[in-house]
């Protein structure tokens, strides 16, 4: 089958990587400049911050037998029994969609179903067609965003997924030993703080302060994370430091869907992702797995078909 993903975060990846594993034709939609998502790397100041998800926790033998063949790849490291961490988190999905057709840089907005074929438009009104089947792995509110024909009972209950935004601001130089990190982790509305590196912090703001200014674009957030900075250490100034902020306005679920995929079959399309029933990398890999085990004989029958009428 010819399959259309959208979303490079690591469902989309994951899924991919399996898909095109089975002799599927994947082509993986990405808004951003890469994948990633909220398993994002960012480089400066010659060195690699990993400034979403810094650590993959497992409670599952199938995530962890995963995540140990990652450490045999050098993907990942294994810190303790359970947890993971890497240099570059998302070295690992570059890892899993190296042979995928990635398209960089690309929001689709319209999707068309018609004579069994799926026809994708982007916000330049570019169209990519000829796909036998559809796969969303964004997160429900953007679904629900996309000129896309869902049946009503779907579209009210993605309506009620809820989530959490978490903005970040990130800070890297020599004068980071300067910055006292006791005062730092007395921030009023401080989720988390963590040296990844001897020259880095990462912030991160708690959910009353990232649900006021979610409405703000991530440069626009920055002077209100230094707001709350110079309120614990007064002579900070952020010029001192290389810095980026970040907003992931669909950070964390505070209410999922319960379900561990959505399948349509008759309109020839799925929705996985780690919203459906939690907001770790394990829920999202679960996800994938529960699809690509329980609709395994309809995909493969589904495939051998389309083989035979070409």
């Amino acid at each position: 089958m010819n399959i259309a993903i959208i979303g490079a975060g690591f469902s989309g990846s994951y899924l991919a990587h399996k898909l095109h594993a089975k002799g599927h034709d994947v082509s993986l939609f990405e808004k951003s400049r890469g994948v990633g998502g909220r398993m994002a790397t960012r480089y400066m100041e010659n060195t690699q911050v990993n400034h979403g998800c810094n650590t993959i926790q497992t409670t599952v033998k199938e995530f962890q037998s995963f995540c140990d063949s990652m450490v045999e790849k050098n993907l990942l490291e294994k810190k303790e029994q359970n947890a993971y961490t890497a240099t570059s988190i998302n070295g690992m999905l570059k890892y899993l969609t190296k042979d995928i057709h990635l398209e960089r840089n690309t929001l689709i907005t319209s999707i068309n179903y018609d004579n069994q074929q799926y026809t994708l438009k982007d916000n330049n009104n570019y169209a990519y067609k000829g796909f036998d089947f559809l796969i969303l792995t964004i997160p429900s509110a953007q679904i629900l965003n996309l000129d896309f024909e869902i049946d009503k009972n779907l579209a009210d209950k993605l309506a009620q997924v809820h989530y959490d935004s978490v903005a970040t601001l990130v800070l890297t130089g020599k004068n980071i030993a300067e910055l006292d990190k006791i005062q730092l982790s007395k921030m009023k509305h401080l989720k988390k703080l963590y040296a990844p590196k001897d020259n880095t912090y990462v912030i991160q703001m708690d959910r009353d302060f990232s649900k006021k200014y979610r409405h703000l674009n991530k440069n626009s957030i920055t002077p209100y994370i230094v707001q709350e900075i110079q309120r614990v250490v007064p002579n900070f100034k952020l010029y001192n430091y290389e810095y980026f902020s970040h907003l992931w306005k669909y950070g964390l679920t505070s209410k999922t869907l319960d379900l561990p995929y959505v399948y349509k079959q008759q309109e020839n399309y799925a929705i996985c992702g780690d919203w459906l029933m939690g907001d770790s990398v394990e829920d999202a890999f679960m996800s994938v797995e529960n699809f690509m085990t329980l609709e395994s004989d309809f995909l493969e029958s589904n495939f051998m078909h389309l083989k035979e009428l070409v």
